[in-house]
């Protein structure tokens, strides 16, 4: 057949328009700027960025703690894959928040950790009266600081004690003596009602800090010290009840005896406290336990640590009663201590 060449050249110049009015409806802007690979983007992006939001935290698998001075990771133990686990449960990521503007007072440091090659490093803090934090720093100086629930660094120091533990020194406590000491034990590292013998709450309780007693049954109580936390701040005192409500929860203490120190105030019927109280703790491992009845006998050693390098300096022993109540309560009712370093020749 052939080629009519009017037609051909009809169709080619229509072609032509139809290709020239495609190109105006986008029109190349010569100005807008390069996009520059992924890898690019995250070598100059700012510290806040290099977080990403799921805050991984399976990377830290190095547990450190003090040696020659605070934060130096002289003394280090490396996870187990369970520990792992336990670990990425207790610090309850999904409820971080980001701090932008954090208080300007000093910390305590519940747990410390870094990923392999030292380069990265995670802490749990409390904050006194402002709640939890978490830190993490990168080896190029910048850090990220988020909050987190009160009870993050609660678990974060029962797990910190737990990995303490690797001391041959220190027996291990296997998972029922592990849960008896954290129901019955686990607030009393810094200053114990268990370091004499006595058959009556009452010595127990004259010869502690009437807020580090308060603060043990609190947190024995209601998991974590945020109630006498959220009474501090503000600045109205703690109400009576509360107060003594806490502290007759686990110890049979005359009404008389907790009213007549000097923090109650009897016009306004509120406790003022004085906190700030810190230090280093001693570790606590339970060794043996039997119940007869609604009695409840538990056997603890405490060890201190010996210059600062681990808690394998076994200070005393002891044997604490409990009386199970029927409703789910529980009282300390004696305490007797069979063996202490003091006595030793």
């Amino acid at each position: 057949m052939r080629k009519n060449p009017f037609l051909v050249r009809f169709l080619a110049l229509i072609l032509v328009l139809l290709l020239c009015g495609c190109g105006t409806v986008t029109p190349t802007l010569p100005d807008s700027p390069k996009q520059e690979p992924a890898q690019s983007q995250m070598e100059v992006a700012t510290p806040q960025e290099e977080m990403p939001v799921e805050r991984p935290v399976t990377e830290f698998t190095i547990a450190g703690f003090d040696k020659e001075g605070p934060g130096d990771f002289g003394y280090q133990t490396v996870l187990t894959a369970q520990e792992e686990t336990d670990l990425t449960e207790l610090l309850d990521m999904g409820n971080w928040e980001r701090v932008e503007d954090p208080p300007q007072r000093g910390f305590t440091c519940h747990l410390a950790m870094a990923n392999s090659d030292m380069s990265k490093y995670l802490w749990v803090m409390d904050g006194e009266d402002f709640g939890t934090f978490i830190r993490i720093d990168k080896q190029d100086g910048s850090s990220v600081l988020y909050t987190a629930p009160t009870e993050v660094h609660q678990a974060a120091k029962r797990f910190a004690q737990r990995l303490r533990m690797r001391d041959d020194t220190v027996p291990n406590m296997n998972p029922a003596q592990q849960e008896l000491f954290d129901t019955y034990l686990f607030p009393w590292a810094l200053q114990t009602p268990f370091d004499q013998s006595w058959d009556d709450p009452l010595q127990a309780a004259e010869n502690m800090v009437f807020y580090l007693l308060l603060g043990g049954c609190c947190q024995l109580e209601y998991g974590s010290m945020e109630p006498m936390n959220q009474y501090e701040t503000d600045g109205n005192g703690m109400p009576a009840e509360f107060v003594e409500q806490t502290l007759l929860a686990h110890f049979d203490l005359p009404l008389e005896w907790i009213r007549n120190h000097k923090e109650y105030d009897s016009e306004a019927n509120v406790y003022h406290f004085v906190s700030g109280y810190g230090g280093v703790g001693n570790v606590g491992a339970i060794t043996g336990s039997r119940q007869n009845g609604d009695l409840l006998e538990i056997d603890c050693s405490w060890f201190d640590w010996r210059d600062g390098e681990a808690p394998d300096l076994l200070t005393y022993s002891h044997t604490v009663t409990i009386k199970l109540e029927e409703d789910g309560g529980w009282k300390y009712v004696g305490n007797q201590i069979t063996w202490r370093l003091s006595d030793q020749d």
